[in-house]
């Protein structure tokens, strides 16, 4: 990802929630500029529902049927953003279910290591009217989805969420990588964990005990280099 807005390349997923009110919600969201010219993958479910031709006078959108094509072109993109998040997605992002075309997408974005972005607005509440049982297992499923590359947003923290992954995505990378850099510390770390990127460090590097503490509280993923 480039420290240049205007150059991200955006994907967007497009489920079908199980409120459809956050639907039209996700569809006039107000999200900030730079995803103007983002690409959408509508899931079958909310094409069979209408949502294809709303959202094709938004940008370029795959359907089900493309979804070889859109594999094939993935690593092309900087940042996915899955909203609205149905909660059937949600559970088999998080059980490692790989059968339906938003549930692909996110398990193969996810591999590329790339920031993933999911809806916090489908995710039930405690003490909710839907079953105590069943929003404590979606939230089960959604507090193990996150970590790594993969976070929530808000709409109201989206623009400044979206600037520091901007800001941040590169500098552990070029600060770590190729350096004479000896210890990689918790603050190299949370950096990572800031711009939802791996922890890319030199071959020799030492890592404190309290980056790999941090690293595992975070789901970052620390690699290094060859030597």
């Amino acid at each position: 990802m480039e420290n240049n807005a205007s150059d991200i390349k955006t994907l967007i997923v497009f489920c079908m929630p199980e409120n459809e009110e956050l639907a039209s919600e996700a569809l006039t969201a107000n999200l900030p500029a730079c995803f103007d010219k983002a690409d959408y993958a509508i899931s079958y479910s909310a094409q069979k529902r209408g949502w294809l031709r709303k959202l094709a006078l938004k940008g370029k959108v795959f359907c089900h049927n493309e979804q070889d094509l859109l594999l094939a072109q993935l690593p092309i993109y900087d940042i996915m953003i899955v909203n609205p998040l149905s909660l059937n997605t949600l559970a088999k992002a998080a059980l490692g279910i790989a059968d339906s075309f938003p549930s692909v997408l996110i398990s193969e974005f996810i591999k590329l290591q790339k920031p993933l972005l999911l809806s916090d607005r489908g995710i039930p509440e405690l003490g909710a009217k839907q079953s105590p049982h069943l929003t404590k297992i979606y939230r089960r499923y959604w507090q193990d989805l996150l970590g790594g590359t993969v976070a929530s947003f808000t709409y109201e923290s989206l623009e400044q969420q979206t600037a520091r992954i901007i800001r941040a995505s590169k500098l552990p990378q070029k600060s770590l990588k190729n350096s004479f850099r000896t210890f990689v510390t918790k603050e190299d770390v949370i950096e990572a964990a800031d711009s939802l990127q791996p922890l890319i460090v030199a071959s020799d590097a030492i890592i404190t005990d309290l980056a790999l503490e941090e690293a595992a509280a975070r789901d970052i993923i620390i690699l290094r280099e060859d030597g």
